[in-house]
C-alpha cells in the first residue's frame, strides 16, 4: 500500500491593492496493492471584491448638496463607489473523489465524484434619492452640455392614507392626497423610502451554487480485444437568489429589505453502454468497430421566492383624491405608481414555478482502421430520439495521410444538432440592467408564456450544424511540431437571446401582466434567431530543446475566427428576432485574432514560465455604441472599437528539500487594461466623476481580459 499527498496554498492581490484571493487545495493518493486506487481531492478559495469603476457623478452631487446624508450613500464610508464595477466577493469549496478496483481478469469498477459550493455576493444599481439637476458632461460633441440625473422611482411619494369606508365620492381602494394651498382639507399622509435609505440604496445580489456529479461504471477487455464500458451519472446543479439591501416599492411601509427569489435547479441521469471490437480485414490494422447507447433525463426546477419578490403590493396603483369639502372627495387626477416585485430582480411566482423534463435516447456506431501504414480513416453514425421535439441523424468522417514521417495530412467532415435544454425552455427572470448607463428593467420570459408570444415568440427547436476541417501537421526537425488546421462550421437555427422589446402603454393596456416589467422596460425570450457561419484557422508549434543544461519548452499559438450572422429569422408579428446590433456583436464582440506564445524552463531547483497573451480589438454595439439607433436603418450604429491588447503572464519556482515549491508569480505582469469608454451622446462621461452615469470607465465586462489589471501571488507547495 502507497500513498502521496500534495498540499499547496496560494496568496494574491491586484496591483491597486484589492481582491485578494486565497486558496487552499490539497491532493491524497492512496494505491491499494496491484488491484486498485482512491484519489481524494480537496479545494477551499476566497476571492476578494475590486473596484474599477468610479462614484457616480449624481452620488458626489448628492453627498456635496445633501450633506446630511453623505454619511448613508452605499460604501460612502468604505472609500468604495455607490455601485461597484469589478469581480465579486466570492468564496466556497470543492470536493472531488476518483477511484478503481480490479473485480476480475480485465475488469474493473471506477466511481468519480465531484461536490462543491460557491457564494457570490454582487454589487448591484445604485439608487439616487434625490434627482439632481446641472451636471456638466462630455457627449463627444466638443460643445459644453449638461445632465439631470433623475431620482430613482421608489422614491416617489406613496399615499397611505385610504378613502373613508363607506364614502361615496372617496371609493375604497383610493387614497387621500396631501394637505396643500389649494386642498387645506386634505389629510391624507405619505410614506418615503427615503425614511430607510436617505442616501439611496444599491442591492446587494448573492448567489448560492451547489454541485454534485457522480459517476460509477464497470469496463473491462476481454482477450479478443472486446472492450466494454457500462456507467450511470449524475448531475445537479441548484442556483439560489437572494438580495439585500433592496426594497419591494408597492409594499409602501410594509416592505422587506431583503429577499429570497427562489432555487434554479437544474439536474441529469445518463446511462450510458459503450462498446468496441477489433476485426481482422486484411489492412495494416484491425477494423475496430464501435458501438454503445445512451439514456438521459434531464429536470428544471424553479422554486417560489419570496411574495414581495415577485407580486404586486397595495400600493401598486393609487387612484388619489383630494378633500374639497368636509367628508366631500374629488378625484385629483393623479395615479400614483410603483413597480412591483423587489427593486434590482424578480422572483419566482407561482405561476412561472415548476418542474419541466426532457429525456432522449440514442445509438451509434462507427469505425476506424488503418488502411495502409500512412492512411488512416474511421466514420461514425449516431441516432437520438428526443421526447421533445423527436429524432435526429448524425454523423462524421476523419481521415489521417502520413506522407512521411515529417509531413501528414488531415480531413475531417460531420454534423452535429444542439438540443434546447429545459432551462431555455423555460427562463424566466426580471431584473435591471444598464442601457447607456440608464437603468431598464429586463424581463426574459419562457417562450410558451403569454409576454413572450405578445412579442412573436415561437417554439425553441434544436440547432443543426455542419462542419468541415483540414489541416497539416510538421516535423521538419526533432523537437519541433507544427499544426495547421482549417474549419467551416455552419449551425442553423442557432438559440439565443432575442432583441428586447420595448414595453408601452399600449402594451400593457392589452396585456396587463407587463406591468411586472413596466412602462420602458424591455422583454426579451430565447430563439432560433439566425444561422451563423464560422470560419477560422488554428496554427500551433511547439519547439522542445536544451538551454544552458536545462530543458527548454517553447510553443506559439494563433486562431482566427470570423463569425457571420446570416438568414436572420422573423417572429410570429413579422419583425427581426434579433436586432441590427446583436448581428453586429456576433460578428465583434469577440476578438477574431488571438495569439499565445509560452516558455516554460528548468535547471536544476529551479524553474520558471513566460506567456503572452495577444487578443484582437473587439467592439460591443449594444452597450458602446456612439450614436443612438435609429428606426429603419439597415445597419447597427458605430460602436467604439476596443483596441488590440497583450498581456504577460510570468512566474518562478524554486524546490528545496526535495518537497518543497515556493512559487512567485504575476498575472498581467505589465498591468493592461482595455481601452476607456469614449464620451459620446449615448454614453456622456460625467466631470465630476470622469464615468458614465453609472460609474463606468471600462467596459464593465472587460472584453476578452477583464478589468482588474495586473495581479500578483505567492505558492507554496509541499509533495510527498
Amino acid at each position: 500500500m502507497t500513498k502521496v499527498s500534495i498540499l499547496q496554498g496560494v496568496y494574491g492581490k491586484t496591483y491597486e491593492g484589492d481582491g485578494t484571493s486565497k486558496i487552499i487545495a490539497g491532493n491524497a493518493g492512496l494505491k491499494i496493492g496491484d488491484s486498485g486506487f482512491i484519489n481524494v481531492s480537496a479545494e477551499w478559495f476566497e476571492q476578494g471584491q475590486t473596484s474599477r469603476g468610479a462614484t457616480r457623478a449624481s452620488a458626489i452631487s448628492l453627498a456635496t448638496t445633501n450633506p446630511g446624508v453623505a454619511s448613508s450613500i452605499p460604501n460612502f464610508s468604505r472609500g468604495l463607489p455607490a455601485q461597484i464595477w469589478g469581480t465579486s466577493p466570492s468564496d466556497g469549496y470543492k470536493l472531488f473523489l476518483n477511484a478503481s478496483f480490479d473485480v476480475g481478469s480485465g475488469s474493473q469498477i471506477y466511481v468519480t465524484g465531484n461536490l462543491s459550493h460557491s457564494e457570490t455576493n454582487q454589487s448591484f444599481n445604485y439608487r439616487l434619492p434625490i434627482s439632481q439637476t446641472g451636471l456638466e458632461i462630455n457627449n463627444g460633441s466638443g460643445t459644453p452640455a449638461t445632465a439631470s440625473p433623475g431620482r430613482n422611482g421608489s422614491f416617489a411619494p406613496i399615499f397611505i392614507t385610504p378613502c373613508p369606508a363607506g364614502n361615496a365620492t372617496c371609493p375604497a381602494g383610493g387614497f387621500v392626497n396631501t394637505a396643500s394651498t389649494a386642498f387645506p382639507l386634505n389629510n391624507g399622509a405619505t410614506f418615503l423610502f427615503s425614511s430607510i435609505y436617505p442616501g439611496g440604496f444599491t442591492p446587494r445580489f448573492i448567489g448560492e451554487v451547489d454541485q454534485a456529479y457522480g459517476t460509477a461504471g464497470f469496463k473491462g477487455e476481454a482477450d479478443s480485444g472486446f472492450t466494454y464500458d457500462l456507467s450511470a451519472t449524475f448531475g445537479r446543479n441548484s442556483l439560489d437568489l437572494s438580495m439585500t439591501d433592496s426594497l419591494s416599492a408597492s409594499f409602501g411601509p410594509q416592505s422587506q429589505t431583503s429577499f429570497e427569489f427562489g432555487k434554479l435547479i437544474q439536474s441529469e441521469q445518463i446511462l450510458n453502454a459503450d462498446f468496441t471490437y477489433p476485426v481482422e480485414a486484411g489492412f495494416a490494422s484491425p477494423i475496430t468497430f464501435s458501438g454503445g447507447a445512451e439514456y438521459r433525463k434531464e429536470r428544471y426546477e424553479k422554486t417560489v421566492g419570496d411574495l414581495q419578490s415577485y407580486a404586486a403590493g397595495p400600493f401598486a396603483s393609487q387612484t388619489i383624491y383630494n378633500q374639497i369639502e368636509p367628508g366631500v372627495y374629488a378625484p385629483a387626477g393623479i395615479t400614483a405608481t410603483q413597480s412591483p416585485a423587489a427593486s434590482g430582480y424578480g422572483g419566482v411566482s407561482p405561476n412561472f414555478a415548476g418542474v419541466s423534463t426532457q429525456s432522449s435516447y440514442g445509438f451509434y456506431v462507427g469505425a476506424e482502421t488503418d488502411i495502409t501504414d500512412p492512411l488512416t480513416v474511421g466514420v461514425a453514425g449516431r441516432w437520438e430520439h428526443y421526447d421533445t421535439f423527436g429524432s435526429v441523424v448524425v454523423g462524421k468522417a476523419n481521415a489521417l495521410y502520413r506522407v512521411s514521417d515529417a509531413f501528414s495530412l488531415r480531413a475531417t467532415v460531420g454534423n452535429g444538432f444542439h438540443a434546447p435544454s429545459p432551462g431555455q425552455n423555460n427562463t424566466q427572470v426580471v431584473t435591471t440592467n444598464f442601457l447607456g448607463g440608464n437603468q431598464v428593467q429586463t424581463g426574459t420570459y419562457p417562450t410558451t408564456s403569454a409576454i413572450a408570444q405578445f412579442y412573436g415568440a415561437g417554439s425553441l427547436a434544436p440547432e443543426r450544424s455542419t462542419n468541415f476541417g483540414a489541416g497539416i501537421v510538421l516535423k521538419p526537425v526533432d523537437g519541433l511540431s507544427l499544426t495547421v488546421d482549417a474549419y467551416i462550421i455552419d449551425i442553423k437555427n442557432r438559440i439565443g437571446i432575442s432583441q428586447n422589446y420595448t414595453v408601452t402603454a399600449e402594451n400593457i393596456a392589452q396585456l396587463p401582466t407587463l406591468a411586472t416589467v413596466g412602462l420602458g422596460g424591455v422583454v426579451n425570450y430565447f430563439t432560433n434567431g439566425f444561422d451563423v457561419s464560422s470560419k477560422g484557422i488554428e496554427a500551433v508549434a511547439n519547439y522542445r530543446t536544451e538551454a544552458m543544461g536545462g530543458p527548454l519548452n517553447l510553443t506559439l499559438a494563433y486562431s482566427y475566427n470570423n463569425l457571420k450572422p446570416k438568414n436572420i429569422k422573423l417572429t410570429t408579428t413579422g419583425t427581426q428576432l434579433v436586432s441590427l446590433q446583436q448581428q453586429y456583436n456576433i460578428r465583434n464582440l469577440a476578438p477574431q485574432h488571438r495569439l499565445n506564445a509560452s516558455a516554460n524552463w528548468r535547471i536544476g531547483d529551479f524553474s520558471t514560465n513566460l506567456r503572452a497573451n495577444y487578443f484582437g480589438k473587439w467592439s460591443n454595439a449594444l452597450e458602446y455604441n456612439l450614436v443612438a439607433p435609429v428606426a429603419g436603418a439597415t445597419t447597427a450604429p458605430p460602436s467604439q472599437i476596443f483596441g488590440a491588447k497583450t498581456l504577460v503572464d510570468f512566474d518562478i519556482s524554486y524546490t528545496f528539500a526535495e518537497h518543497f515549491t515556493l512559487t512567485l508569480g504575476a498575472n498581467n505582469l505589465f498591468d493592461a487594461y482595455p481601452d476607456k469608454i469614449k464620451a459620446s451622446r449615448v454614453n456622456p462621461i460625467y466631470a465630476l466623476s470622469g464615468a458614465l452615469n453609472d460609474g463606468q470607465i471600462y467596459p464593465r465586462s472587460g472584453g476578452p481580459f477583464g478589468i482588474n489589471g495586473g495581479f500578483y501571488y505567492v505558492r507554496v507547495a509541499i509533495d510527498y
